[in-house]
């Protein structure tokens, strides 16, 4: 994965992969007021040719946790079953 932007590139998968592991309910997450207020705030940005982000321009106020949800969920996805002794080789996307 290496260095993670925060443009359409990158970003888009990171979306892609928070919005999948949500609707799947793959994704539990404790109750957490700063994330429940980022995730309140965030607000999703597409480009011509379906990519999306973040966009902290648009939001009403701080997105930066949902942001980091998102870049940890896909790095989560992507590292899965990659290396030997990894938690998600046996367990399934689960963030508490």
């Amino acid at each position: 994965l290496g260095e993670h932007g925060q443009g359409f590139r990158d970003m888009t998968p990171a979306v892609d992969g928070l919005t999948a592991a949500v609707t799947g309910r793959q994704l539990r997450v404790k109750t957490n007021p700063v994330l429940t207020m980022c995730s309140a705030n965030a607000v999703i940005t597409s480009g011509s040719a379906e990519e999306r982000k973040f966009d902290k321009r648009k939001a009403r106020g701080r997105i930066d946790g949902i942001v980091a949800l998102a870049m940890g969920v896909r790095a989560a996805q992507v590292f899965s079953g990659r290396r030997k002794g990894s938690i998600y080789d046996t367990e399934e996307l689960l963030i508490v």
